[in-house]
């Protein structure tokens, strides 16, 4: 089977060889042509991003993650894990209260809530959030009990923290205010500093045991 590009995102397909007939070549290029046009509108259409949508994304994630830190907090069977996991589950809960507080003012301020952009992208967001680690505080709970040990439950709060920060970026990406999107990049910065932070315990932990 070959394809043969015709157009962005659009490809011709063949049973194997290309036609001999002109006409038969300009008959098929023009149907992929007009189907490929159509897509392209129906992925470049302006939709509407709407700012508050993605802050109650955010928030559920970190609701999530607050959950499982205090969980784990719960179960850590050493002083140094209670703290490392108390420690994550205050700064979920801020984060929250930040994110809060990035709505109040933007509610606040004269103009609209709403960003130009596309359906690729606003479908994107969408699908990153939806990939998250947790579906919800009750899911968080349930995985954060039953995990093994101190090093699975570091592992699962690092691929928290990454997808976090993967979904701050695109959310500072797509929000065109500069001051709400220089607070998400802040946030993001604080998710870095996590996963930094829990990487360093890790190796830290897997040391002394050897």
């Amino acid at each position: 089977m070959l394809y043969y590009k015709v157009s962005v995102g659009t490809y011709f397909q063949t049973s194997g060889r290309i036609p001999n007939s002109p006409n038969t070549v300009g008959s098929h290029l023009a149907l992929f042509l007009d189907h490929s046009t159509h897509s392209l509108e129906a992925d470049m259409t302006d939709k509407k991003l709407n700012l508050k949508e993605i802050i109650e994304m955010a928030i559920q994630i970190e609701n999530a993650g607050a959950a499982f830190y205090k969980r784990l907090r719960e179960l850590a069977k050493s002083d140094e894990t209670k703290e490392l996991f108390g420690h994550l589950e205050e700064a979920e809960y801020q984060h929250i209260i930040d994110f809060e507080n990035i709505l109040k003012e933007a509610l606040a301020r004269p103009g609209r809530l709403e960003y130009a952009t596309t359906e690729q992208d606003l479908l994107y967001l969408r699908a990153f959030a939806s990939r998250r680690i947790f579906t919800s505080p009750e899911d968080a709970v349930t995985k954060a009990e039953n995990l093994g040990d101190v090093i699975e439950a570091i592992d699962m709060a690092l691929d928290f923290e990454l997808r976090s920060v993967g979904f701050f970026r695109e959310m500072t990406d797509l929000i065109e205010n500069p001051d709400d999107s220089a607070s998400v990049m802040e946030l993001e910065k604080q998710e870095k500093e996590h996963a930094a932070y829990l990487y360093r315990m890790r190796e830290r932990i897997e040391g002394s045991s050897q």
